[in-house]
């Protein structure tokens, strides 16, 4: 308003009308403050800035995901104080975790799950074709190592892999048809990259750390402890993996279906 030239002392007058009512610091309603829950999401926009977007819980509102609540989420890169009736997260968001729903900015179904963490709404917008699991891996690969990327992945039931590696060694596993393995879990005391507990083998991929004398021990120690409780233990080192790929593929059908 005063950039448009409007005296400060006439807002002051228009606010001691009840002309202009109070919604948040520096957003105002025009002549009553009965706001929409809509309406509430734009004086949000406006609080938040450029760039700021609904999120979490109002953001799942706006995908038809929850009912509306009485507090409003906006992800803001700006410095912005909430209040009673809105939080406001700071970050920044990439373009393609931003969309449009009624008009109103607000992160994707993706970014929004992510933020939210909660199995159920998972099952539920994927059960109304508001998203994919697929397009839902996709986006947990963009954040990996991101703060709350753990709790996203447990939220769609994805495995907890340690390293790159791991992860694209299970990818290879299911392009191969192997029987699914469990994926970081545990034998005993130790974790273990994949088990195939019916088969009682192990595969350990190891990094180029695995060469150290440390490690080396460290890893003697291990099959030691997986062959205690009955586990035979494949190691696949992931240096030289892409031109041995055949060799391993038929390394491992033969441990999986030795008796």
């Amino acid at each position: 308003m005063l950039a448009l030239g409007i005296p400060r002392s006439t807002i002051y007058e228009w606010r001691a009308r009840g002309l202009l009512h109070d919604l948040h610091v520096g957003v105002y309603a025009w002549g009553h403050s009965a706001v929409s829950w809509h309406g509430r999401c734009v004086a949000a926009l406006l609080l938040g800035g450029e760039g700021a977007a609904i999120s979490h819980a109002a953001a799942a509102v706006l995908h038809g995901l929850m009912a509306p609540r009485p507090t409003l989420d906006v992800i803001s890169s700006h410095r912005r104080k909430g209040d009673g009736t809105l939080r406001v997260h700071r970050g920044s968001l990439a373009a393609y975790e931003i969309t449009e729903r009624e008009g109103i900015r607000v992160t994707t179904v993706e970014r929004t799950l992510f933020d939210l963490a909660d199995p159920r709404l998972v099952t539920e917008a994927i059960a109304r074709r508001l998203t994919t699991l697929p397009s839902l891996t996709d986006f947990m690969d963009r954040k990996r190592g991101v703060p709350g990327a753990r709790r996203f992945a447990r939220a769609l039931g994805l495995p907890q892999y340690r390293s790159k590696f791991e992860r694209d060694f299970h990818r290879w596993l299911r392009c191969r048809g192997f029987p699914e393995p469990g994926v970081n879990k545990k034998v005993g005391r130790r974790t273990f990259d994949f088990i195939w507990f019916d088969q009682g083998l192990i595969v350990e991929t190891d990094g180029p750390h695995h060469r150290t004398p440390q490690q080396v021990a460290d890893d003697a120690r291990a099959t030691a402890h997986a062959a205690r409780h009955g586990f035979r233990v494949l190691r696949v080192p992931e240096e030289r993996f892409e031109r041995r790929q055949a060799q391993v593929e038929r390394e491992l059908w033969t441990a999986l279906q030795a008796d």
